[in-house]
């Protein structure tokens, strides 16, 4: 069980928490330049673009959006 008190789990503070993260996220997509969105992370094989794009992508599946459909060649 958490040490944190009954407050700190207030559905208010963790939704403007959530909220600020993904403003942080679609800030980073538009301040980075073409050349940081290729440039390469801690992650092996990830770019800058594959974190924001897997980030925009977690956030539409938990709010339901399907994913379109694509044929595999």
């Amino acid at each position: 069980m958490s040490s944190l008190p009954a407050a700190s789990y207030d559905l208010r503070t963790l939704l403007a928490a959530w909220e600020d993260g993904l403003h942080a996220v679609v800030e980073l997509g538009r301040r980075l330049t073409p050349e940081q969105w290729e440039t390469p992370t801690e992650c092996p094989g990830w770019t800058c673009g594959d974190i924001v794009r897997h980030l925009s992508w977690v956030e539409a599946f938990l709010a339901g959006r399907q994913d379109p459909h694509h044929l595999v060649d």
